[in-house]
């Protein structure tokens, strides 16, 4: 495994974690306040994509990363963040 493909893989992780806990926490967020759920569900979604993108293309840009690892590793667990806010949404 090359330098390149370890530092896509960690970021990708990194950044798909990062994606994944941010989503929880502002979930959490936004059952303590019930008269600005959507406020902080939808906002928060905004927020959150939008530094993720900036993030990308920073990382894209800059760093000397696999671009198929990094992308890979972010999507994958970006939709798996993405399945559990769901079903942790769901149960509550």
């Amino acid at each position: 495994m090359t330098a390149e493909v370890l530092a896509g893989l960690l970021a990708g992780i990194f950044l798909g974690l990062s994606y994944a806990v941010a989503g929880y926490l502002m979930n959490r967020r936004a059952e303590l306040s019930p008269e600005k759920f959507m406020l902080w569900v939808a906002g928060g979604m905004a927020v959150r994509m939008f530094v993720a993108l900036a993030v990308i293309a920073v990382v894209l840009v800059v760093a000397p990363v696999d671009t198929t690892v990094f992308l890979g590793s972010f999507l994958t667990l970006f939709v798996l963040g993405v399945i559990s806010e769901i079903v942790v949404g769901y149960r509550r």
